[in-house]
């Protein structure tokens, strides 16, 4: 996820275990106890059948895990479908949130840009808005922190002052200034100057939240994939890393 909190370059894998594990449990205890099942219905799949390509993601590249957890899923829908009821075991849907539930990556990601952008000193500033999407490209799924101490050593070498001896001066060259702060007016956010937090990267994490506020949307046919879960009377949740309050924020805006 785009400018999330450091994570271990295992994490996938041992989510993906985790998620197999759980559905093994789920399907041999029942909801009583281990009332959840991993995998995520993604929009572009009938809510009815999960697509094999996703089973090394949310099943730890267990074939055999996925392909017990489709049956069951398919058989539950199936008699939901023709008779109201089911004699499987409930199940719950856990779903992943960003790029899942909600188009929040891009939004994430083009702020960090944004945030980083009055102190770079490789790019023009009549660059910034070209250059941005293959910086954007180049940086997804990286930590904030890892960006910013990148940008600190860029300037670092060129001999210019650390990022928040810049801040606390207000010393950020006017013609970063006027571009950055025309892009930071469509998150409805103020200007560089307007924004008084300690650091940069407590503003970053605040402007997040409240950048989402107003531009997360939901992921095409989302609605209707939550609708028939609804339908069928299948409990779902999120399942996801990301964490408060980004996560309640955009689903309350969506």
């Amino acid at each position: 996820m785009g400018c999330r909190r450091g994570r271990s370059a295992a994490a996938p894998a041992l989510l993906g275990f985790v998620a197999a594990a759980v559905a093994v449990l789920c399907f041999a205890f029942g909801p009583s106890r281990m009332p959840f099942v991993s995998g995520a219905v993604r929009p572009n799949a009938r809510p009815h059948r999960f697509p094999a390509r996703l089973h090394s993601s949310y099943f730890g590249g267990s074939l055999p895990a996925y392909r017990s957890f489709d049956r069951r899923f398919r058989s539950l829908h199936s008699q939901a479908r023709t008779t109201g009821t089911s004699d499987q075991k409930p199940v719950c849907v856990l779903f992943d949130f960003d790029g899942t539930i909600g188009n929040t990556e891009s939004v994430a990601m083009e702020l960090c840009f944004w945030e980083l952008a009055p102190y770079m000193c490789k790019i023009a500033p009549e660059n910034l808005e070209k250059e941005k999407l293959l910086w954007m490209e180049n940086n997804v799924g990286q930590p904030f922190e890892h960006m910013l101490e990148r940008i600190e050593r860029d300037r670092e070498e060129q001999g210019l002052d650390p990022i928040e001896s810049v801040r606390e001066r207000k010393m950020e060259p006017e013609e970063y200034l006027e571009v950055v702060n025309k892009a930071r007016a469509r998150f409805d956010l103020p200007t560089i100057h307007n924004a008084n937090y300690p650091s940069l990267l407590t503003q970053q994490k605040e402007e997040c939240v409240s950048s989402l506020r107003v531009l997360a949307t939901p992921v095409d046919g989302m609605k209707n994939v939550l609708d028939e879960l609804n339908e069928l009377k299948v409990p779902y949740c999120i399942c996801t890393t990301s964490g408060k309050p980004r996560v309640p924020v955009c689903v309350e805006t969506l």
